[in-house]
């Protein structure tokens, strides 16, 4: 399974992007925790939700390599278990937050919120 970007999600603008070394640390770090949680995908999620599985945990790493390297967007500030079986990668700027998820059925989506309101989702292809 490979991620695609469909045109509408290449032309976003991307958060900003510095490319510094604090930038590549922190997606270095965020691929060990993605390789943790492959090892045992039960210690991110509390006690009664329903983990991500291996498959999921695996294309949001490949979903992660792609916004990293392909739109080279910096690291994102968390990402997070939805506690439904799926991952997601929240991206913080001024006045604009981005969701970048893959919910248990393995579906791709990003999320847009201006000024704290919904602007759009946008289907990823995860082939």
């Amino acid at each position: 399974m490979t991620a695609t970007i469909p045109r509408p999600f290449a032309d976003t603008p991307s958060p900003p992007c510095w490319i510094e070394q604090s930038s590549i640390d922190a997606w270095q770090e965020i691929d060990l925790e993605l390789g943790n949680w492959l090892r045992d995908p039960q210690v991110i999620v509390e006690a009664d939700a329903i983990p991500p599985t291996r498959e999921i945990i695996r294309a949001a790493r490949r979903l992660s390599a792609l916004i990293r390297h392909q739109l080279k967007w910096s690291a994102p500030s968390m990402v997070v278990a939805d506690n439904a079986g799926g991952l997601a990668f929240e991206f913080h700027s001024p006045g604009v937050f981005r969701m970048v998820s893959v919910s248990r059925h393995g579906k791709a989506t990003l999320s847009i919120f201006k000024n704290g309101t919904w602007d759009c989702t946008i289907d990823l292809a995860l082939e």
